[in-house]
């Protein structure tokens, strides 16, 4: 059940094999040293809470980005699919009242005062 590659001690107890690297600084660890956390294995109690630091800062700046930046992307986004959306209709129907297919006098109207 060891989570580490290669055979090493652990830094508490160098003649003992290490079970798992520190989650937050990598050092190996043995089974009497290791510090189990919601995230991890950790080498200490201050590894264990600099991760979890970590961790509730990097949730902090992703809700930020979801609802600042990532609000006004998807806005702007739909804004360009409605606008193309838009445009290829009255590209379409251009068309087809030059070639006479469509002759609807509202429509005929919209796209002259369009052009």
């Amino acid at each position: 059940m060891a989570d580490i590659r290669g055979a090493t001690g652990c830094i508490n107890h160098p003649g003992v094999e290490a079970v798992a690297r520190c989650r937050q600084c990598g050092k190996p660890v043995c089974g009497a040293c290791v510090v189990i956390g919601p995230s991890g294995k950790f080498c200490s109690e201050s590894c264990r809470d600099q991760h979890q630091r970590f961790i509730e800062r990097a949730r902090e700046l992703d809700l930020k980005k979801g609802r600042g930046i990532g609000l006004f992307k998807r806005l702007k986004r739909r804004t360009v699919k409605v606008v193309m959306f838009a445009l290829a209709i009255l590209m379409l129907a251009t068309v087809l009242t030059y070639l006479n297919i469509l002759d609807i006098p509202v429509l005929r109207d919209v796209i002259n005062r369009f052009l």
